[in-house]
């Protein structure tokens, strides 16, 4: 047996632990299913609790723990009154960007958060997640209650930003979570499997080592 192959089956379990180490790191959805799967428990945040139509924050807390802060002032609006549409029944209150097409969030004390947005305008517009990661996505939206939704869980992001290209808009219906992600399923049995293998491999060798003595 050549020696390459004795450092070829230690690398590889190297790098399937690597791959179950980064199985934790952040995942980018439009998924609302896939975002919850994705999280052991989480929160929703309807309202930004003393803060009434109209009022501007740049600091919104969050019902399960854990805030995030804006790039610029967001302001609170009331779905069917104040910001007229949007999708899925929801009736709590909504961010809008007061005018900017663009917005980035700074999330602290979470691992995962997900929200819905919508344009201003009625008419469809590409809105787009842009994670400080480097990972992005974008769907196009329709600003007649066609709220749609966008999230990340996992590590590694200081902040997203919500772009939508030439028209403002408002995010809402927020979900958050402070506890970790939910492991990957496939990442850790592959990692056993080859550790096993490693060990089943190195019996082998020593009975054809000790075959070959004896002949």
């Amino acid at each position: 047996m050549s020696k390459s192959v004795f450092g070829f089956i230690p690398s590889l379990a190297i790098g399937l632990l690597a791959f179950a180490s980064n199985s934790q790191a952040s995942v980018i959805t439009d998924s609302f299913a896939t975002w919850a799967a994705g999280v052991s428990s989480f929160s929703n945040t309807t309202d930004f609790g003393p803060g009434s139509e109209f009022t501007t924050a740049t600091t919104i807390a969050l019902a399960g723990g854990g805030n995030f802060s804006t790039s610029a002032p967001v302001q609170v609006r009331n779905v069917g009154s104040s910001w007229s549409t949007w999708s899925g029944g929801y009736t709590g209150q909504v961010l809008w960007s007061q005018g900017l097409d663009a917005l980035t969030l700074f999330p602290s004390g979470i691992s995962a958060l997900g929200f819905e947005v919508e344009p201003d305008s009625f008419s469809t517009f590409l809105v787009t997640l842009t994670l400080s990661t480097g990972q992005t996505i974008s769907d196009p939206v329709n600003g007649d209650a066609g709220a749609s939704f966008f999230g990340y869980y996992g590590g590694g992001v200081s902040n997203l930003t919500i772009s939508v290209a030439g028209n403002d808009f408002a995010f809402g219906n927020i979900v958050s979570s402070t506890a970790a992600p939910v492991p990957l399923p496939a990442a850790l049995p592959l990692f056993a499997g080859a550790v096993a293998g490693l060990g089943t491999f190195g019996r082998w060798r020593k009975r054809r080592s000790g075959a070959a003595i004896a002949a």
